[in-house]
């Protein structure tokens, strides 16, 4: 993927698509094994596999910041 818009575009896109899968997730079923295809996992390790993703992500994003003399928002 190339071009500013285009990256928006598609980012938008996978955090719709995680969220809505999120949202359908029940309670009693988060022991039920998945394949995500990386990996298999109950729904359980799968979420928690994603927030440590989007920790990671973060993390970069804020040492790019830094680097580039940017405060993050939530720092200031």
């Amino acid at each position: 993927i190339t071009g500013k818009e285009n990256i928006i575009a598609a980012l938008k896109k996978s955090n719709e698509f995680v969220l809505n899968n999120i949202t359908k997730v029940e309670d009693g079923t988060l022991d039920e094994e998945v394949d995500f295809g990386f990996m298999k996992s109950n729904k359980l390790g799968g979420l928690l596999a994603i927030m440590e993703h989007n920790g990671e992500h973060k993390g970069q994003l804020i040492a790019y910041a830094r680097t580039n003399g940017v405060v993050p928002p939530w720092s200031k």
